[in-house]
Parts: structure tokens; sequence; C-alpha cells
């Protein structure tokens, strides 16, 4: 059992950890996550009920895939997102 506890949080350090430098914002309507980059924009399917920014424009290279149905919000920011396509 203890080994257990300690694998999850372990686990739950790794994740925190990894979240909290891969992108700035908490996610929230008033602190949405900040996004500059294809590495950050990738996040999404992590947090797809979250709130997102696009600070700048980004131009995708190679194929950017996400099975997760997204419901959260979206700000564009006025920037754009070249290269994206999106189907069912």
């Amino acid at each position: 059992m203890k080994k257990l506890i300690f694998l999850i949080a372990l686990l739950s350090t790794i994740l925190f950890t990894h979240t909290a430098f891969a992108i700035e914002g908490e996610g929230t309507e008033e602190s949405p996550f900040l996004i500059t980059n294809q590495e950050e924009l990738s996040l999404i399917s992590d947090f797809p009920a979250c709130h997102f920014k696009l600070m700048n424009d980004i131009e995708l290279q190679g194929e950017w895939h996400s099975a997760t149905k997204f419901s959260g919000v979206f700000d564009g920011n006025g920037n754009t997102i070249s290269n994206l396509t999106i189907s069912n």
C-alpha cells in the first residue's frame, strides 16, 4: 500500500511539474493557458475543458492530431494558426 501511495504521489508531482513549466496560466476564464507555440498548443488535448488564449501566430509543422473532444474556450486573440486541418 505504501508503494502505491508513493507511486501516485510521484506521478502527480511529475505531471504537475511538467504542466507548470510547459504553459503559462491556470486554464481558468480569469487566467487562461497562454499558447505561444506548437508544443503548448498540443497540451489542449490534456486539458480539453479549460480556457486558452493564443498569444501569437503559430505555423504548425508536421501532422497534428487530437482525439480528445474540446469543450473549453479558445480565444484566438486576433492571431492565426497556419497549416491546421480540422476533420470529424
